[in-house]
């Protein structure tokens, strides 16, 4: 179990330098004014979309579906679950306050699998073991661009039905299908290799990129107002050891295997995503809540996250 421990201990440790190197970055004005906003961009329009194409195309099987469907079926339970859970909570820790309570509840219901998730997956699990993560967490996705957003929206206007659709279209779904399609009809077998050997090369940028840029955003904020903060604590308490270990015990209690374990706990166990604070500034809102959630979240999931992948091994052995 230490084994197991120090290893996935080495990966959050190298997430960490990932984070401080961005961080490094912006405060010493390595990088241009608004070179964070453009990176970003290239970020979820480019390497995240290419890296999830490459990974459903070479790695879907039509002999799995029924495999796929529970992922995707326990993935959007789960997410449910917290998600109801979450409502009363974020309501008692914003006091009222609109913004923070769509903040609170957001940070509560998606934690940031994109930055955390992803590469510790990869390097536990290996390309196989992240395209099932990403079934898992399939229903998240689509929530977040279908429910999430619109938390952070200061008017708060009745939307319609198609107003909520049009969320989904946007480059994370599409590529998610689009590698669904091109894996359920072979693409692997005749795209060209050129093509399938760029996807695989810009979707291997988006784990350090994507790193390096939430440590680049932190940076913006001052780190007094980040730590000085004493919801951020309780909400730390709630997104990186309560949430876990209840679906933990959930996952015993249904009898799930050992790997979907395993992937819902990874999935939970994560930081608070970085959308807490670059969906407030779309609305041009307060990010300082946010922005203190992510750092003192992410910091210290360095520590829980391995002991909670260690907790499931030691019950799963």
């Amino acid at each position: 179990m230490i084994t197991v421990f120090f290893t996935v201990l080495e990966q959050m440790i190298r997430i960490l330098l990932f984070l401080v190197l961005g961080y490094a970055l912006n405060r010493l004005r390595i990088l241009p004014k608004g070179a964070g906003s453009g990176i970003s961009r290239m970020v979820t329009m480019v390497f995240l979309p290419c890296l999830l194409i490459y990974n459903n195309t070479t790695e879907f099987n039509l002999a799995n579906i029924g495999e796929y469907g529970q992922l995707v079926l326990v993935g959007g339970l789960f997410w449910a679950a917290i998600t109801l859970l979450s409502v009363p909570v974020a309501r008692k820790l914003s006091g009222g306050n609109a913004l923070e309570n769509g903040i609170y509840l957001y940070g509560l219901s998606f934690a940031n699998t994109g930055a955390v998730g992803t590469p510790l997956v990869l390097a536990l699990m290996g390309t196989a073991g992240l395209f099932q993560f990403n079934l898992y967490l399939f229903v998240t996705s689509v929530m977040t661009y279908l429910w999430g957003i619109g938390l952070f929206d200061g008017e708060k206007k009745k939307r319609t039905l198609s107003q909520f659709l049009l969320n989904l279209k946007n480059p994370i779904t599409i590529s998610m299908l689009l590698g669904l399609l091109l894996g359920a009809l072979n693409g692997k077998a005749w795209m060209p290799t050129v093509a399938v050997s760029m996807a695989k090369d810009l979707g291997a940028c988006y784990v350090p990129v994507s790193l390096v840029m939430v440590g680049y955003s932190i940076a913006d904020y001052p780190l007094n107002e980040v730590f000085n903060r004493k919801k951020s604590y309780w909400f730390t308490l709630l997104r990186l050891v309560i949430i876990p270990l209840a679906v933990v015990l959930a996952s015993k209690i249904l009898g799930l295997s050992p790997f979907m374990a395993t992937l819902a706990v990874l999935a939970a166990a994560s930081p608070c995503g970085m959308n807490t604070v670059v969906f407030p500034a779309s609305y041009g809102q307060d990010c300082r809540t946010g922005a203190s959630i992510v750092l003192l979240s992410s910091v210290s999931a360095v520590i829980t996250v391995p002991l909670l992948y260690t907790l499931v091994q030691f019950l799963y052995q």
